[in-house]
C-alpha cells in the first residue's frame, strides 16, 4: 500500500505541528525554527559553505539568504569569504550563539518532553521516518 492523500496531509500538519510547538520555546532565547535549524548543523560542523547549509537544509538560496542575513545582524553567525575561491563563503558561529547552545540544547529537551514517547517509541518512530526519508530522497534522484 502507498502512502495515501490522507497520510500525506497528516505529515504536512505534524511539520506544522513541531514547528508550531517549538516556536514558545525558541522565543524565550530569541529564535525562529529556521534560525534554530541552521545554529543545530553549525553547533554539529563548525564552520559551513553557504552551499553545503543550503543542501542540508533543503532550502533555497533565496531563502536561506535573508534568513542568514538576520542572523549576522543579530550576531548569532559570521560569514566570511573562501580565500580560495572569492565565489565560496562559509557560515561559523560567534562567541554569542557559542554560549547560546547549552540553551539551544535545552529547548530540545524540553521539547521533547512534551511528547512523553517511550525509547522503544522512539525508535519506531525513527525507523518509520527514515525510511520514507529515503523514499523521498531516492524518488527525488531518480526523476
Amino acid at each position: 500500500m502507498i502512502i495515501n492523500s490522507y497520510n500525506c496531509f497528516n505529515l504536512y500538519k505534524i511539520s506544522r505541528g513541531i514547528i508550531r510547538l517549538y516556536t514558545p520555546f525558541l522565543e524565550k532565547i530569541g529564535l525562529t525554527y529556521p534560525q534554530y535549524l541552521v545554529l543545530l548543523v553549525l553547533y554539529e560542523r563548525k564552520e559551513i559553505s553557504f552551499n553545503d547549509l543550503s543542501s542540508t537544509l533543503e532550502l533555497s538560496t533565496g531563502t536561506l539568504s535573508p534568513l542568514l542575513k538576520k542572523m549576522i545582524d543579530n550576531g548569532l553567525i559570521l560569514k566570511k569569504k573562501s580565500l580560495e575561491d572569492s565565489r565560496k563563503s562559509f557560515i561559523l558561529l560567534t562567541e554569542k550563539s557559542i554560549e547560546l547552545e547549552e540553551k539551544v540544547k535545552d529547548v530540545h529537551e524540553e521539547f521533547v518532553g512534551l511528547f512523553k514517547i517511550s525509547s522503544d517509541e522512539n525508535i519506531k518512530i525513527t525507523e518509520v521516518i527514515n525510511m520514507l526519508l529515503d523514499k523521498v530522497n531516492n524518488f527525488s534522484k531518480e526523476n
